[in-house]
């Protein structure tokens, strides 16, 4: 009996020292004298959640620390905060879990971002615009949805730079005949307002009657006339008012054009700079008004096969200027001596326009390949 007494005292000693280094000795000292059974099971069960809550965050501290080298400051912070407070760190981890499909992709990127060039990081921020889209696909898909993107885009931009440089692309076929039968039909609409333009704004009184027309028309038997007596008899009868513009060579002009001063109002030369001085000089005394359009980067007129103007006035002119003594009509010889030099010197007729007359530049030169067009 007092070996089995001794026995129970032991057992009550060791569950005392026990007791005595619980966390909560006092409280539980206090439970233990009321003699309620409940109120320590209760007591008990909350150490033992007590317990099973210090053996959770330390098995998190534990698996922190593993995560700890790939966790900024802020967020391992944040982090141990939680585990302290016995807080879930599920909604700051669950971004993590969410965004480990993209782990290795990304990984992927970052390793190459340092070679990226400037349009492709004004690519990935284009992308970026688009991500709720994006975050549609499928993580197995976006791989290859990205890369027909970027085909179809590609190939979207050089389209659009060809149609850019060249616009005939834009145009269908049927749109290309339907524009040529529209542009044909308004010819033809032209031709003939331009016929009914002819005839309006011409003084009938000024013409001459049908008979005299018909003596200076006849161009063929007897009575015909040369093309150069048709246009000096039709003169008289109004030809120019019937006929007001007139396109011909200097060559051919000065052969059936009437040599009288002021017979055009106005006359125009092109390629000025293949026309020689000499050939144009009728021409100019035919019109009121001169044009002179032409490229001076053009060639010069060739005077290989043509022979030397000997100039009568060589030993007249001597190059120097009369003295103050030097009367008039001496000076104004002088003058129209070194005018007329002047005027043989010059290689073409653009040349001495550009000296003797006021110039402009156009501001657009139309070339095209068709010679219809032109």
């Amino acid at each position: 009996l007092a070996g089995s007494a001794s026995q129970q005292l032991r057992e009550i000693q060791t569950l005392a020292r026990s007791l005595a280094q619980a966390p909560r000795a006092e409280q539980l000292d206090a439970v233990i004298l009321t003699g309620e059974k409940q109120r320590f099971e209760a007591l008990l069960g909350d150490l033992d959640a007590a317990l099973i809550r210090q053996a959770a965050r330390q098995l998190s501290l534990d698996k922190l620390k593993v995560l700890a080298d790939w966790l900024g400051d802020e967020l391992l912070e944040q982090l141990h905060r939680a585990i302290a407070g016995n807080q879930s760190n599920l909604p700051a981890l669950g971004r993590l879990r969410e965004a480990l499909p993209q782990l290795v992709a990304y990984q992927r990127v970052r390793g190459r971002a340092g070679q990226l060039e400037a349009t492709d990081l004004e690519f990935l921020a284009l992308l970026r615009q688009r991500q709720e889209r994006l975050d549609a696909i499928p993580a197995e898909a976006l791989e290859a949805t990205v890369r027909r993107m970027l085909n179809r885009e590609a190939r979207l931009g050089w389209k659009q730079r060809l149609e850019q440089d060249n616009p005939e692309l834009l145009f269908s076929q049927d749109e290309a005949r339907a524009r040529v039968a529209s542009l044909a039909e308004a010819d033809v609409q032209m031709r003939a307002l331009n016929r009914e333009l002819l005839g309006k704004g011409i003084d009938a009184a000024r013409l001459g009657s049908r008979k005299q027309w018909e003596d200076v028309t006849r161009l063929t038997g007897k009575r015909s006339r040369r093309l150069r007596e048709f246009i000096e008899l039709g003169a008289e009868l109004g030809l120019m008012s019937l006929r007001p513009v007139w396109l011909m060579n200097p060559d051919l002009a000065s052969r059936v054009l009437p040599l009288k001063a002021g017979l055009f109002d106005m006359v125009i030369y092109d390629e000025a700079s293949q026309m020689p001085v000499e050939f144009a000089l009728p021409t100019l005394y035919r019109g009121r008004v001169t044009v002179v359009s032409g490229d001076e980067k053009q060639m010069p007129p060739t005077a290989f096969f043509s022979s030397r103007v000997e100039s009568d006035e060589a030993e007249l002119f001597d190059g120097e200027a009369p003295d103050e003594d030097a009367d008039e009509e001496q000076r104004e010889a002088y003058e129209d001596t070194w005018n007329r030099r002047e005027i043989k010197d010059c290689p073409d007729l653009l040349q001495l326009a550009r000296n003797a007359l006021p110039s402009t530049t156009l501001q657009i030169h139309y070339r095209s390949a068709y010679r219809e067009l032109i």
